[in-house]
């Protein structure tokens, strides 16, 4: 750790963006259900405050081979994001590509693996990978003895020693699983995104804000910067499409509009499919650090940020939790997110609205506290179950 720690000075000092890779994860990504324990390292939240407050800004890992974005604020709070990188092996393959911006922030945008070369034929990546991957779990649910069970989980890495001993109570259990479910898994893999259709507005300051940033890009530039502008700090995005719905001075809108992909918002544990709805994360919610603060925090603009979802519930699905939201009145103004159905649809919205810049030094961590439970709320997830 001294070791580190030297690093992580002489970095700061330099004004160099600290990256860290790692194999285990700090944050348990979606639940802790799935991916905690020994998924994460030992101490999880002891090590990732060290290296939050160390000032490590990123943290690259694996092991879960799931695609997916998370951060932990420490109680100083000082914030590290985690980009757990999905393994090209495992559907649905896919492949970050990572830049350092000008500003010491990273972006990275995340792409899939479209075939490869089966016996020398080209194969389909998505539907070869969605299969094999249901194609394991089948190899397990069709055991019928204890040295065949030991023989397919020892292939799959598991240590089948700690399993044995539960045989008389798995053996049962796999009798009564459905092959069909196995099989119904696939076919949700083949459409296990959200896609649909985005489109972001502004008026005002954020206009001008943001076409000012548009028209300082050359011809190039400005082609990347609107997908950048649609995604907002969300990478797990696949964007076509883009294109101006208006952006004319006189207009009193600019809009923006795409077509969109989100390959990581889905996931699937016990039949249940949990689903994000929160599709940006970019409003102003990096927690305030007050460590050496001596004055007052201003905020960047006064303003009103929705953002809104609608989900069509497939056909063969019903809903099985919704969250309750949040609002949150304060003096800098309201922050607050809702959930409701409406027919065949959910419907998420959620606000940010400032209209008191200045936050009083001794309020700051009033501030942090608010923004962490605005996020919780809206980070979680709805479950579908199949009927």
């Amino acid at each position: 750790m001294p070791g580190l720690m030297r690093i992580a000075v002489n970095a700061k000092r330099c004004g160099c963006t600290l990256i860290g890779i790692e194999h285990h994860l700090l944050v348990p990504h979606i639940s802790p259900l799935l991916t905690g324990g020994s998924t994460c390292v030992e101490n999880r939240e002891e090590v990732a405050s060290f290296f939050a407050d160390a000032g490590l800004k990123y943290m690259f890992v694996g092991h879960s081979h799931i695609q997916h974005t998370d951060s932990f604020t420490s109680r100083a709070g000082n914030k590290i994001t985690e980009v757990n990188v999905g393994a090209l092996s495992g559907y649905p393959a896919p492949i970050v590509d990572v830049s350092v911006l000008e500003n010491g922030r990273l972006e990275y945008n995340v792409r899939h693996l479209k075939s490869f070369l089966v016996n020398g034929h080209e194969t389909d990546a998505g539907d070869y990978l969605a299969r094999h991957a249901c194609d394991l779990i089948f190899r397990i649910t069709e055991c019928r003895d204890k040295k065949q069970f030991a023989e397919r989980t020892e292939a799959l890495g598991i240590n089948s020693k700690k399993l044995l001993p539960l045989w008389p109570v798995i053996k049962p259990l796999l009798k009564k699983i459905d092959t069909a479910l196995v099989w119904d898994a696939y076919k949700f893999l083949k459409a296990m995104h959200l896609q649909g259709n985005v489109t972001r507005s502004w008026s005002g300051d954020m206009k001008e804000f943001f076409l000012t940033a548009y028209h300082e890009n050359d011809k190039s530039g400005r082609k990347e910067y609107l997908p950048r502008i649609l995604t907002g700090d969300n990478h797990n995005y696949q964007i076509n499409s883009v294109s101006w719905i208006q952006q004319e001075p006189q207009q009193e809108w600019a809009a923006l509009t795409g077509e969109v992909i989100n390959s990581s918002a889905v996931q699937i544990a016990d039949n249940e499919f949990y689903i994000e709805l929160d599709l940006h994360n970019d409003l102003f919610d990096q927690p305030i650090d007050t460590a050496k603060r001596i004055h007052d925090y201003e905020l960047p603009l006064r303003c009103r940020i929705v953002r809104h979802t609608e989900l069509e519930i497939p056909a063969g699905y019903v809903l099985s939790y919704c969250p309750k939201g949040i609002s949150i009145h304060t003096p800098q103004g309201i922050l607050c997110c809702s959930y409701k159905t409406e027919r065949n649809k959910i419907i998420f919205r959620k606000i940010m609205e400032i209209t008191e810049k200045r936050i009083p030094r001794n309020e700051i961590t009033i501030w942090n506290t608010h923004l962490r439970k605005w996020a919780d709320a809206s980070n979680e997830q709805i479950i579908l179950k199949k009927q």
